[in-house]
């Protein structure tokens, strides 16, 4: 069993995105942060500049969530939020995006327990996009060496 608050992301790329292994792989690791956190719903949204799509999502459709995802996409910044009322009082659901060089993704859960925090949450998004940012700037380094050179004067 993976200790608590230490995700394990596997996956190392969104271009052919979501590939078996690694939606197996992103799977397990959310599941873990789930089950850290007592989450109930997790979903990841990934794509470039504005074409982001549902890639992963685990557990009931939920309206609130989805209105998260919504807001954190177009203000570009973390929405968080915890219920007041009904039987998930003081549970709480967030959406936190981010962005890599190529690409653009937001990472959203729900009911989470608030005893247990979002920390675990915020650390899956910070290993998301470290993961993906490398990956994406080892491939545009091939590039550099066609860049046009200065001739020196004289």
């Amino acid at each position: 069993m993976r200790p608590s608050g230490q995700p394990s992301l596997l996956v190392t790329s969104l271009d052919d995105f979501p590939s078996s292994a690694d939606r197996k792989a992103l799977e397990e690791a959310l599941l873990g942060v789930m089950m850290d956190t007592g989450a109930k719903i997790a979903e990841l949204h990934a794509g470039k500049n504005d074409g982001l799509e549902r890639v992963l999502h685990m557990g009931p459709e939920d309206p609130l969530l989805r209105g998260l995802v919504d807001l954190a996409r177009s203000a570009n910044a973390p929405q968080v939020v915890a219920r007041l009322t009904g039987p998930q009082e003081g549970k709480i659901w967030g959406a936190w995006p981010f962005r890599t060089t190529q690409h653009r993704g937001v990472l959203a859960a729900a009911a989470i327990d608030p005893g247990r925090g979002v920390n675990s949450w915020l650390q899956m998004v910070e290993d998301l996009r470290s993961t993906w940012d490398r990956h994406d700037r080892e491939l545009a380094v091939p590039a550099f060496p066609w860049s046009p050179r200065r001739r020196r004067a004289g």
